[in-house]
């Protein structure tokens, strides 16, 4: 039972490296080094998220268009990444705890 866990954290870690190589190498914006958002980039991002988008600036809405797929991809990769985690832990309960 445990196994079956231990695999599905194990795709989970693989399909997190592969979208994070993606988002890296793949990235449209290649303003910053390999596409890889810089901490002020996306710190910017999220406050102009949260922002109506009627009450944006010009420049906000460009510079949030422009850096939207590398936030949807970091995001992704990142809550991927934590299921991964979680099976692990689930895997490692159900092996130790209850067989």
């Amino acid at each position: 039972m445990s196994d079956k866990f231990f695999s599905v954290a194990l795709f989970c870690f693989i399909v997190s490296v592969g979208l994070f190589a993606k988002y890296i190498f793949f990235s449209y914006n290649k303003k910053n080094f390999f596409g890889i958002m810089a901490k002020d980039d996306f710190t910017e991002y999220r406050r102009i998220s949260k922002i109506k988008r009627e009450k944006r600036s010009e420049q906000e809405q460009e510079f949030y268009l422009e850096n939207q797929e590398q936030y949807v991809g970091l995001m992704i990769t990142k809550w991927v990444f934590y299921i991964g985690i979680v099976f692990v832990f689930i895997g490692i309960i159900i092996k130790y705890i209850f067989e």
